[in-house]
């Protein structure tokens, strides 16, 4: 709960400089390790347990749906794109070289996100 204290105490300074606030009634959080069977409130935010978003990737209790949310989709998102370089009019050659180019940027930008 500490550390928790703390990085809102950064969100809050960041605020402060930049005009930027956090809105803690729109803010859901959860409680994930060691605490995620806890039932105690979590400072003045909304607990839930659904899955949520953060910095692009979600987060649930479900890892099924983690990794269905996470990697599926964007394993169906790359199929699309690469099946798009596929329909170009392109040599056998053109095509392996555009479908592994396009490959390792899905899979480096995705994993940045």
């Amino acid at each position: 709960m500490d550390s928790l204290k703390s990085h809102l105490q950064v969100i809050d300074w960041f605020g402060a400089v930049s005009g930027l606030k956090l809105s803690k009634k729109k803010t859901n959080a959860m409680w994930l390790g060691t605490m995620k069977h806890s039932r105690s409130k979590i400072l003045e935010f909304k607990r839930t347990k659904d899955p949520i978003k953060v910095l692009g990737s979600f987060l649930s209790y479900n890892q099924n749906k983690n990794v269905k949310e996470n990697l599926m989709t964007r394993i169906r998102k790359m199929k699309t794109k690469l099946n798009l370089w596929l329909s170009r009019d392109l040599t056998l050659y053109g095509r392996s070289v555009s479908i592994n180019l396009r490959s390792v940027y899905v899979i480096c930008l995705e994993s940045s996100n």
